[in-house]
């Protein structure tokens, strides 16, 4: 807008909610295109990743990953849902009907792996009765707090820290939430580059249940099977979790 104009009656200052405006690092414009029905707007890609519709008041249309995505997830329930993350901490829940981001946070760390819960789960940090979906992430380790490695549970909709889990000792990118099982426990397994998958209690205020070695290399894929139907044998109502890794 003219407001914001540098110098010049073509100038914009591409600044937003969404991308505040950094003197120290001002957006790099890398590619730019237009068309021929609308002579005063055009669109423009930043090095920031971001996608901006240029006119009288800039705005950005397609907020981007400021480092590399190593995961994203779809919510559970709402088709149109899903979380992303990258190296630089920011967790970002998107909506595809407005193709926007309608809520991020930045955990501070960098992130590997991030995945939601397949059923609405309490925890001690909301108190007594709430409960929603939680979503699981795994840091990369090697950050300004110290240099270990966790993995940290958020709520769902609004990004709130519920709980750290300090136990991996190495990077944790594989994350995945045992199938809605009503009046089972409610499993989280996080592989990780110790070559170990750690089972956590989800209905247990994410009590470590079991630390699973045997693998030969890093943990890169997790999977677990729907409840077990066998009625009178001891498998019944039970879950099997399977993993792939490097080797």
């Amino acid at each position: 807008s003219t407001a914001d104009e540098h110098a010049g009656p073509n100038r914009y200052r591409l600044d937003s909610p969404a991308a505040p405006y950094d003197p120290k690092n001002p957006p790099m414009v890398v590619s730019l295109d237009c068309h021929m029905a609308l002579p005063t707007e055009f669109v423009a890609g930043t090095g920031h990743c971001d996608i901006w519709e240029v006119d009288k008041d800039p705005q950005v249309i397609v907020e981007g990953q400021e480092e590399d995505m190593w995961r994203l997830c779809a919510h559970p329930r709402q088709p149109n849902i899903f979380a992303s993350t990258c190296t630089s901490g920011v967790v970002r829940i998107w909506d595809t009907t407005k193709y926007d981001v309608i809520v991020s946070c930045n955990l501070g760390f960098p992130i590997t792996g991030i995945t939601y819960s397949n059923e609405e789960y309490g925890c001690t940090t909301y108190g007594s009765d709430k409960k929603n979906f939680h979503l699981a992430v795994g840091s990369r380790g090697g950050y300004a707090k110290g240099d270990w490695h966790k993995v940290v549970i958020i709520d769902g909709t609004s990004l709130q820290p519920l709980k750290i889990l300090k136990e991996p000792v190495a990077q944790v990118k594989e994350l995945k939430y045992s199938p809605a099982n009503p009046g089972g426990h409610g499993m989280l397994a996080c592989g990780c580059d110790d070559m170990a998958i750690y089972v956590y209690s989800v209905k247990h205020d994410y009590q470590l249940l079991s630390k699973c070695v045997g693998h030969s290399g890093n943990v890169e894929h997790i999977d677990w099977t729907l409840p077990i139907s066998l009625p009178g044998h001891p498998l019944h109502a039970s879950m099997i979790f399977k993993a792939v890794d490097q080797s």
